[in-house]
């Protein structure tokens, strides 16, 4: 068999190749570029996943991404609540992956977070702030209240920080003064610990407002 093809490139000055050789070996180079560089762009997300309640559910959401084209790889953790997915953007978008996953009849969850912003003095500044946070990978949604001095901020933690969103609201210009969780300020509490209280029968006790943390993610439980 020739170098040429198992893929092993050649001079293509080399004088001992004939016209149809270099063709073929130029070629070969060419689409060995074009797979290298599909590879490079392929990007992966990680995005927690609400509304499972077995394995199978996993199994159908991997489905489901997997018949998108541009989605390379796709596995659940059910136990983790999580996806992460390995996708061409050239090809399908993360809103589009989002959306599938939605339609298959889970959610993805997005974490929100207020912050007390420093040093605006114009509605101007509000929407400098909001236009450099919405151009962030990750950040889903940003709403700057010129008049409480208070940005909310919907996004996905496995793509940006808290930390990150601060820096980017500074970047511009102006200061955080004070992160602030949206939502109750009421206890949170682990599965382990509901479980251990719940056979103590100390649950409605120690757990009134029913809140626990799973797997990172808030739910309500009905007591």
């Amino acid at each position: 068999m020739s170098t040429i093809a198992l893929g092993i490139f050649t001079n293509l000055n080399d004088p001992t190749l004939s016209e149809k050789e270099r063709g073929l070996d130029k070629r070969i180079q060419n689409s060995s570029e074009k797979i290298n560089m599909s590879e490079e762009k392929n990007k992966k997300i990680a995005l927690n996943i609400g509304g499972m309640s077995c394995i199978n559910c996993s199994l159908t959401i991997e489905k489901a991404l997997s018949k998108l084209n541009g989605v390379k790889h796709a596995t659940i953790n059910f136990a983790a609540e999580k996806a992460i997915i390995e996708y061409n953007p050239d090809l399908v978008d993360q809103k589009t992956i989002e959306n599938t996953i939605t339609e298959t009849g889970y959610r993805v969850i997005h974490e929100k977070i207020m912050l007390q912003v420093g040093g605006m003095s114009c509605i101007n500044c509000a929407q400098s702030i909001e236009k450099a946070l919405k151009s962030k990978e990750g950040v889903y949604n940003a709403t700057v209240n010129f008049a409480t001095e208070k940005v909310s901020v919907e996004y996905n933690p496995e793509q940006i920080s808290l930390a990150g969103i601060s820096k980017t609201i500074q970047d511009v210009g102006y200061q955080v003064i004070e992160p602030e969780k949206t939502g109750n300020s009421r206890p949170i509490y682990c599965r382990m610990d509901l479980l251990r209280w719940r056979i103590q029968g100390l649950a409605k006790q120690n757990c009134q407002y029913g809140y626990i943390n799973c797997y990172g993610n808030i739910h309500r439980l009905a007591l």
